[in-house]
């Protein structure tokens, strides 16, 4: 067992991306949704530290898609939003006696390797928290914490600044960590058009030019 897990909390992607409704059916924004959890998946496996991953979610069919690629899943009987999953997967992570864990979403629009193990090998007094924003610094797109527990978790608009301001409060060590790929997600058709000029070799381009994207067609459905 590592000493590190890389949580990762899914909602039912029947919804996913609603602000992608104007240029995406409904079939094809849960086929984005689950090919990006596939792809972050596939880099986790990649990483040479070898952290455990744990997915947290209310879907069978996340569930089963998180076993194919070994990890380990933690099934929300009563869902009750982003915060709760990972309150309630970070719980786990102190019962199973990890010394540290990073909380990533699943559908980054990409996870680069060297990049995740930049993050892994930031190192800090404990309790200690290191934050990766999202682009505009409103949002989180990683937390790494030691103990699992140090902070209080909090998601939705402005959690960056709320975060740094906790870790103030609370005598936390902290540090932000600016990744490229971990800046980056896919919500607007804006980003579609940003994550489609990275050209990057994954099954998200793949499945989005096959759709029309790199001709910047509307698709629709």
């Amino acid at each position: 067992m590592s000493n590190v897990v890389i949580v990762i909390p899914v909602k039912n992607p029947e919804g996913a991306k609603q602000r992608l409704k104007d240029v995406l059916s409904a079939e094809q924004r849960f086929e984005l949704a689950t090919t990006l959890f596939v792809d972050v998946l596939n880099q986790i496996n990649k990483l040479p530290s070898k952290p455990d991953c744990l997915v947290v979610t209310d879907d069978d069919r996340i569930s089963n898609l998180a076993v194919k690629h070994g990890a380990e899943v933690l099934i929300e009987e009563n869902p009750q939003g982003e915060t709760k999953a990972v309150e309630f997967a970070t719980a786990l992570s102190v019962q199973n006696g990890y010394t540290s864990q990073v909380v990533i979403p699943g559908d980054m629009a990409y996870l680069d390797i060297d990049e995740m193990e930049q993050l892994l090998a930031t190192k800090l007094d404990s309790p200690s928290v290191v934050y990766c924003p999202a682009v505009g610094d409103d949002g989180t797109n990683a937390i790494y914490s030691t103990p699992p527990n140090a902070v209080s978790f909090r998601f939705g608009d402005r959690s960056f600044p709320d975060y740094i301001e906790r870790a103030k409060d609370n005598n936390v060590n902290h540090e932000v960590l600016r990744l490229k790929s971990l800046v980056l997600d896919i919500d607007t058709p804006n980003d579609l058009k940003t994550f489609l000029d990275l050209k990057l070799d994954n099954a998200a381009t793949t499945l989005l030019n096959s759709w029309g994207f790199h001709q910047g067609a509307d698709v629709h459905g």
